[in-house]
């Protein structure tokens, strides 16, 4: 195989969502730090001085001066994009020596792993093109021998046509491989070149929607393990009910109003990103439609029926499933909101209802409080009284020993001994000052209302 080229088109979101407009993401350098890591696998010294494109100079056009590998001359090219939120790097590796003849092996020179390795968060396309007179070097063999030597795991999907050549694609973990083969001057340069711009966009619209498709997918499982939980917690809620007492409804509405919100927030920001998805996948659907249709514009025999079925098929129903993991989970944004409004609601409720009975049995225990001091005071003047009824007692003892006679047949009726007079006149003063008494303090007490 002769005029042998590997071309690396790598994609990196450089900003997202969450970054400001005039920043970028953390990680949205790791592209450039990995193209000059490359250098220590192939020693180009412009590489390796390689400087990291700014938003004001996002394109680098650099062109390596060639180098010697086992006797073999390679030559490259370094091409740098920022296409709105992505950064993209075009690597192109070739064997200088145009007559030099090269079996499937030798493409290790080229160091695939290392640019497979390469961080790309949006992915990578491999593009492999190559001369060769012998038309069996042409076949889908000799494409599957090239492609092995690149990627072990690579796994053939289907053969097309491009620039009046066969295009063999194939498919690995984050990466596309494209085998280009074809007979010295079949090529239509004149098209490649013109269509540039549109292979490389076709190339990042196809890398953004399969990302988007499996954010989508994580994103929906990772909305279903919080659906569940936050299901459980209208459960919860419905069995507050049943506790006895405000105290006990509060303590669990409180320990509900703790747990949900931080998870309604996370599903929030699951049902936000699944929208985003949703347009990116459509917004890039619609430009990878368009792209194809421009490389396609022109009459030729091309076929690229592996991104035509894509256009039509496949990525139609990758949006119409992330839309339907959005109609799933926005009855469940409508229900939880609620949920934490009837929540909030129930606690003022309990809480208005514990605070009033709180306020009658403070209410009742007051008046008990005042009831049992009133009797501990009639208790005290009821002693007091008795107390002053022994005083007067006591005064009137010295009239014991006054001289007294039983009544006889001429006094029958006489005054009762002296003393027994004042012990039942100072019985009478005793009882009628405490019956006084009473009834003035009972009067100036403050009624109950």
């Amino acid at each position: 195989m002769k005029n042998l080229s590997l071309s690396l088109f790598a994609f990196h979101l450089c900003q997202s969502l969450d970054d400001a407009p005039d920043t970028h993401s953390p990680d949205a350098g790791f592209l450039w730090n990995d193209l000059r890591e490359f250098a220590a696998k192939l020693d180009f010294p412009e590489l390796k001085k390689f400087t990291e494109p700014t938003d004001a100079n996002p394109e680098h056009n650099i062109d390596f001066a060639g180098i010697k590998i086992a006797d073999i001359s390679l030559g490259g090219n370094l091409s740098t994009f920022k296409m709105n939120d992505t950064y993209s790097a075009d690597l192109t590796l070739y064997f200088a020596d145009e007559k030099a003849d090269f079996s499937p092996e030798k493409v290790a020179i080229f160091q695939p792993q290392a640019l497979i390795d390469v961080r790309a968060n949006l992915g990578k396309v491999l593009w492999l093109s190559g001369e060769s007179e012998d038309l069996n070097q042409l076949e889908l063999s000799s494409a599957k021998e090239w492609a092995k030597n690149l990627c072990p795991q690579a796994e053939y999907m289907t053969e097309d046509r491009l620039f009046n050549c066969p295009l063999f694609i194939f498919a690995a973990e984050s990466v596309t491989i494209l085998i280009s083969l074809a007979k010295p001057g079949a090529v239509d340069l004149k098209r490649a070149q013109d269509n540039y711009r549109n292979l490389r966009n076709l190339f990042w619209n196809y890398q953004k929607i399969v990302v988007a498709a499996g954010l989508a997918k994580d994103g929906y499982q990772g909305a279903r393990h919080l659906y569940s939980e936050l299901e459980g917690k209208v459960k919860e809620f419905n069995q507050v009910f049943r506790l006895e007492t405000p105290e006990e409804r509060l303590e669990r509405l409180d320990a509900l109003l703790q747990s949900i919100p931080q998870k309604l927030l996370d599903y929030n920001c699951k049902l936000r990103d699944l929208k985003a998805h949703y347009t990116t996948t459509e917004v890039n659907l619609q430009n990878f439609q368009r792209s194809l249709s421009h490389i396609l514009a022109e009459k030729s025999d091309d076929r690229l029926s592996y991104w035509s079925d894509f256009a039509t098929t496949k990525a139609p129903l990758r949006l119409q499933q992330i839309k339907t993991y959005i109609d799933y989970l926005e009855p469940g944004q409508v229900l939880f909101s609620d949920l934490i409004n009837s929540i909030r609601a129930t606690t003022e409720l309990e809480q208005a209802k514990s605070d009033r009975q709180r306020q009658q049995a403070e209410a009742a225990y007051y008046k008990q409080q005042q009831d049992a001091n009133q009797d501990l005071q009639d208790h005290i003047q009821a002693v007091g009284v008795g107390i002053a009824a022994g005083a007067i007692v006591a005064s009137t003892s010295g009239l014991i020993t006054q001289p007294w006679r039983l009544p006889s047949r001429d006094r029958f009726w006489l005054w009762p001994h002296p003393f027994i007079i004042a012990l039942l006149g100072s019985i009478f003063c005793s009882w009628g000052a405490w019956w006084v008494a009473e009834r003035w303090i009972k009067k100036g007490r403050p009624k109950d209302k």
